[in-house]
């Protein structure tokens, strides 16, 4: 026959023919394969009442399997035993029960097959599971009984038969897989130590059994967990809600044996209070007001509308971010260092201004422009035109499709930029600044004397005056 456990420790022991060395009247459980031809055990079936019949007992020797601790409530034992009936009446069906050292020993379960055996030896499958936790100490022995369930009774001379030795892992090789008892658990360190509600723990450590079994538990003080994975050296688990703020002990519980507990400490979820703007486009600064979002560090980030945005100030209560490009509108989400989000807060992504022309494209520092574009937005705190790298001081008109401007003094050829309410920029657009007018020169004016001053020169001398 053979028993497999639920996920964990395990031990497998093949039926052997040779007499106990404890018990002579019971059949050897080894861990070593067949050492002998095949051989078979029988019980005589006829006209006996329906219910159960021993065909051979088995026992393992002195310090198998050594094992102390516990096997947990939940374990599974699944048999494969080589059985038959040796004439065609009756109906009878494989079973196997396994208890500790006796006869009258603690029993794990009772496995019973649902196929029916045949006059044809073949393997039959089976299992049965714990119910309860089973404590063994170092010197407990494990007691297999096999034989048969007779449901329906024949008068007819009919055996229920045991087939066992033969080929390893093979033909008529009956074997069992126990479960063995585990240590205490222990646990060796948690990844991370310090998260909110809600945060995934890797719990390392031994003992755990490679799968949760019944009765098998992580806490957290005294609120159970519910693990998302689970092995024989780590369990993957969120932080319960309910368990308070603070510093809590976790523990693992595995067939009724806890462990230690190991400090843990819950720290609150970041919350989100308000946006500054709650608006704006691709690139523009917000800042994020709220608490808990601790110190900036692994796993630290700010999403809106699912994209990662670039942080450039972090504090516990404070998080200033640009809004990422791809972004959409939806909520702006902050997580805290060890991947703890807050509730998200709506946040709207606006087009930025965008210029589509100027007119005049050209003019002299103090002329008017007018600037058509899209997505100005209302004129507010924040809003500005600057021709090159000098700002306008004087705007005369602002709508969110055209802006009326003065060409500001000591302008330059260059760009013109409109940045919005939001402090979101367009791209620039060219301006050509013109000199203004100016005089270098007058033309020579030619001035002639009245008629009285031409006759004095004419008296005083012969010579004739002109003036330029």
């Amino acid at each position: 026959m053979a028993a497999v456990s639920a996920p964990g420790q395990t031990a497998t022991y093949h039926l052997h023919n040779e007499a106990s060395a404890i018990n002579t009247s019971l059949k050897k459980l080894l861990t070593a394969g067949p050492d002998a031809g095949s051989t078979t055990a029988a019980v005589s079936l006829k006209s006996l009442a329906v219910g159960e019949y021993l065909i051979k007992e088995f026992e393992t020797q002195t310090n198998d399997p050594n094992s102390a601790g516990v096997i947990p409530s939940g374990s599974t034992l699944s048999f494969t035993v080589w059985m038959r009936k040796t004439a065609n009446v009756g109906t009878v069906f494989p079973r196997a029960k396994i208890r500790l050292n006796n006869s009258t020993g603690t029993l794990f379960c009772t496995a019973t097959g649902s196929i029916a055996l045949t006059t044809t030896v073949a393997s039959q499958v089976f299992s049965c599971v714990t119910s309860a936790n089973i404590s063994m100490v170092a010197s407990d022995r494990f007691y297999l009984w096999v034989g048969v369930n007779l449901t329906a009774t024949s008068s007819t001379t009919f055996n229920g038969e045991l087939d066992l030795e033969g080929t390893l892992n093979g033909n008529f090789d009956s074997r069992i897989t126990l479960p063995l008892a585990t240590g205490v658990p222990i646990i060796s360190g948690l990844t991370p130590s310090t998260g909110a509600i809600n945060t995934s723990v890797i719990i390392a450590g031994s003992n755990f059994r490679s799968a949760q079994l019944s009765g098998s538990a992580v806490k957290f003080n005294s609120i159970a967990a519910v693990p998302s994975t689970w092995t024989s050296t780590s369990i993957t688990v969120p932080i319960p809600s309910g368990v308070p703020t603070g510093n809590v002990a976790a523990t693992v519980t595995v067939g009724g044996q806890t462990s230690a507990g190991m400090n843990f400490t819950v720290t609150p979820v970041p919350s989100v209070t308000n946006l500054s703007p709650n608006t704006g486009a691709i690139g523009s600064s917000v800042t994020i007001a709220g608490s808990n979002f601790n110190a900036q560090g692994a796993g630290s980030q700010v999403t809106f509308g699912g994209t990662s945005a670039t942080i450039t100030g972090w504090t516990t209560n404070s998080i200033t971010a640009n809004v990422p490009s791809s972004a959409i509108t939806g909520n702006v989400v902050v997580t805290a260092a060890g991947g703890v989000q807050s509730a998200g807060i709506p946040f709207t992504v606006t087009p930025a201004p965008s210029i589509s022309s100027l007119t005049p494209s050209s003019g002299a520092v103090g002329s008017s422009v007018t600037i058509a574009g899209s997505n100005f937005n209302a004129q507010g705190t924040g809003s500005a035109v600057k021709f090159g790298s000098i700002p306008v001081t004087s705007i005369t008109s602002w709508t969110t499709n055209s802006i009326t401007a003065v060409v500001p003094s000591a302008a330059v050829s260059g760009n013109v930029v409109v940045t919005d309410a939001g402090g979101v920029q367009s791209s620039g657009v060219p301006f050509t600044v013109t000199p203004a007018p100016s005089i270098t020169a007058l033309p020579p004016i030619r001035v002639q004397l009245d008629l009285r001053s031409r006759l004095l020169e004419r008296t005083s001398t012969p010579r004739a005056l002109a003036v330029r």
